[in-house]
């Protein structure tokens, strides 16, 4: 979203979209669907054409090859910023929760994240609160209702861990016994942050170093949603494997910027 936030880029990117949907038969017909002057119009083609993203040697400008994945790519980007803003703004009347203690049914209970489970607890505190519509011992799930406030998320960093390439030598090399503690340098709220593999050169790194790991080759939804639980999450891969992940649009808008280490500094 960072790009979009550019003055202009947004009436730009709604430009570009009217040249390859709807083909209008020149710049006043943009003008006049996108509710904006022609010297507007005008303004922004002749920018678009100095970037390279319209043909302006056509009447109308014509979207280049650029042009058009340019459009393609930020409106994955918007996409991706409105799901996100819309799974956050979903009203959700009842919920299940883990027992951390003894509940019964009609207590008022806090809910908590704890190692990226919902929990409850009679013991009222924090910012989020509801009723027990059944009880349950320590570890049952119970149904909550009544839902009052906000809950509060661990905060979680995601780590991304350059594996060595078997044809640049990493193919027989090991981690240390302590690599991920070094990795995330303490810095990790759940004392067992998780671990993914992005490729099989990753798998194969973590089984010569007799490390488990949580996730295989996960969609980049499934890297989100973990983070997103308060969990510290170290994803192991090539260079070619990590920039796939940071450049899908599932990644975008993350709370904080993902950190980049080199797993070649803690081999051993």
């Amino acid at each position: 979203m960072d790009n979009l936030r550019k003055k202009g880029e947004l009436t730009r990117i709604l430009i570009l979209r009217e040249l390859v949907i709807e083909a209008p038969r020149d710049q006043k017909a943009i003008a006049s669907s996108l509710d904006i002057t022609p010297q507007a119009v005008s303004s922004h083609l002749r920018k678009m054409g100095e970037t390279g993203l319209v043909d302006l040697s056509f009447k109308p400008p014509r979207a280049t090859v650029e042009g058009v994945e340019h459009l393609q790519r930020s409106l994955l980007q918007l996409k991706a910023s409105i799901d996100s803003t819309i799974e956050r703004l979903e009203i959700v009347r009842s919920i299940d929760a883990i027992a951390d203690a003894e509940v019964q049914a009609g207590d008022r209970v806090s809910l908590f994240m704890k190692g990226g489970l919902l929990y409850c607890s009679p013991a009222i505190s924090g910012s989020s609160t509801g009723k027990a519509d059944t009880g349950g011992r320590p570890g049952d799930l119970v149904m909550i209702s009544e839902l009052n406030g906000v809950i509060t998320m661990p905060e979680s960093r995601l780590y991304l861990c350059e594996v060595l390439p078997a044809r640049s030598g990493g193919g027989s090399r090991k981690l240390k016994g302590d690599a991920v503690k070094s990795i995330i340098n303490g810095n990790a709220t759940d004392p067992r942050p998780r671990l993914a593999v992005l490729d099989l050169e990753a798998a194969s790194l973590m089984m010569r170093s007799n490390i488990d790991y949580h996730l295989e080759m996960p969609e980049p939804k499934a890297v989100r949603s973990t983070v997103e639980r308060g969990l510290t999450t170290v994803c192991f891969g090539t260079p070619h494997s990590i920039s796939r992940l940071i450049g899908s649009p599932e990644m975008i808008g993350l709370a904080h910027e993902p950190v980049i280490v080199k797993a070649s500094d803690h081999y051993r």
